[in-house]
């Protein structure tokens, strides 16, 4: 990767400069689904089901969220559900204007 930095990292064509503390990368997300195979299965053994989900942050500060999984998600056509937490201990993404407030 040196020697293609060397050649080109003067040219914004081919090497993009990143802000990595920006707000896009100060967050993950963790995506949590059901195999479609398992949908029939699951309605029949399962009422429902929580998945929790607890970040241990380098800082020594959690974040915890759950989501929960039922009948009535397959019922509506289930979607893969979501969960974001960020570097420190935000719970929701940061703001679209970029902003880390």
């Amino acid at each position: 990767m040196s020697s293609l930095y060397q050649r080109y990292g003067s040219n914004p064509d081919v090497i993009l400069r990143m802000f990595r503390s920006g707000p896009t990368f100060q967050q993950r997300e963790i995506f949590i689904g059901v195999d479609g195979d398992l949908e029939k299965e699951f309605q029949k053994m399962l009422n429902s089901v929580t998945v929790n989900v607890r970040k241990k942050h380098q800082s020594g500060q959690t974040t915890l969220d759950s989501k929960l999984i039922n009948k009535d998600l397959f019922k509506a056509g289930f979607k893969p559900l979501s969960m974001i937490y960020g570097w420190g201990c935000r719970l929701q993404p940061y703001p679209v204007d970029g902003t880390n407030t």
